[in-house]
């Protein structure tokens, strides 16, 4: 412990390895916070390139969600002006939703036919209950038949019945009703549509 110098304390070898301790530790908290620190930017900056990847997923599915509202928009204004008697159901023959056409072939408002049984406007109940097991099978991609409809407060009609799904496994079913209005309308259209396909030659003749 002896310091060399006459008259002055000797300084103990314990406190020096004190001191050498305590500036290990002040440097090693130091380098501990500079590694901390560029952990910390590292992280940061990652957080913003997820962030940055996320608004942009969030925008692209903001912009496919409106394109399906606008598909789907597009699909039921078709549905509803179409000519043809259409209607949803599922697997149980329950109207899920109708169109103008079904609701004058069955004299109600298509908003009505919601939550109804489409066997009530049958006459012939085992003959839909038979389609409706051919549905329930799945064995076939369209089912196809006739049935006798009793539409509200009118007289019996005999329609031709399509019924496809409407789409795998959705348990959901379209049903589309050609009745012999429907023909007579069709053959009408295409005798139409020949004659004025007719008129260009039989004025060229004439001239």
């Amino acid at each position: 412990l002896d310091s060399g110098t006459p008259g002055i304390d000797p300084v103990p070898r314990w406190s020096r390895e004190v001191a050498k301790l305590r500036a290990q530790t002040s440097r090693a908290r130091r380098n501990a916070a500079s590694r901390d620190g560029e952990v910390a930017e590292a992280a940061l900056e990652t957080c913003e390139s997820l962030l940055r990847d996320l608004a942009g997923a969030q925008l692209e599915c903001e912009r496919l969600q409106a394109r399906v509202r606008a598909e789907a928009a597009a699909w039921e204004r078709l549905f509803e002006v179409m000519p043809r008697a259409c209607l949803l159901t599922d697997g149980a023959g329950v109207i899920v939703t109708a169109n103008a056409a079904a609701g004058a072939l069955l004299n109600v408002s298509a908003r009505h036919l919601k939550d109804r049984e489409l066997l009530v406007f049958t006459r012939d109940r085992d003959a839909f209950r038979a389609l409706l097991q051919r549905i329930g099978r799945g064995a076939e991609e369209e089912v196809a038949g006739s049935l006798a409809v009793r539409p509200r407060e009118r007289r019996m009609q005999q329609v031709d019945v399509r019924v496809v799904p409407l789409s795998p496994d959705s348990g959901m079913w379209l049903w589309f009703f050609s009745s012999a209005v429907d023909a007579e309308r069709s053959d009408e259209r295409g005798e139409s549509h020949e004659a004025r396909q007719s008129q260009p030659e039989q004025l060229h003749a004439a001239d």
